[in-house]
């Protein structure tokens, strides 16, 4: 019949080969409840208590990725409504741009900057009409009292 070993006994089995700080610390600070374990349960508990610290952290840079992840895209998402709403104006010019006959020439340097000024233009022209528009019906009205 085998006896297994203890902790306590293994570690005064190798006294010579562990240096005498650490011979000292782990026979003061182990508890005695652990120095009593035999070597294979010992052991057991080492590789449980490893896992679960190794384990742990990988779970939770995970987790943080994760939600680091979630959070860009819902930055992400945000900004992208709120330029929409800022410039979700720009869709109607080019809308009424392309009602009001401007061509679209493909792509090269200034164009969209051309393309803006000219709808702005037709804006500005538009509204000096509907002024002058105005203007005379009030003049009309003003001739007929």
């Amino acid at each position: 019949m085998a006896t297994s070993l203890t902790l306590q006994e293994l570690i005064v089995f190798y006294r010579a080969s562990i240096p005498t700080f650490f011979y000292d610390l782990l026979l003061t600070w182990l508890p005695s409840e652990l120095l009593g374990y035999d070597v294979k349960k010992f052991l057991r508990l080492l590789i449980i208590v490893a896992g679960y610290i190794l384990i742990r952290k990988l779970i939770l840079r995970h987790q943080i990725i994760r939600a680091k992840k979630a959070q860009f895209e819902k930055t992400i998402s945000e900004n992208e409504e709120a330029v929409d709403d800022l410039f979700g104006k720009g869709d109607k010019i080019d809308d009424d741009a392309q009602s009001s006959g401007v061509k679209e020439a493909g792509w090269g340097w200034g164009q969209k900057t051309r393309r803006n000024i000219k709808t702005k233009q037709q804006q500005m022209l538009e509204a000096i009409q509907k002024q002058q528009e105005s203007d005379d019906e009030d003049i009309a009205d003003l001739l007929e009292d």
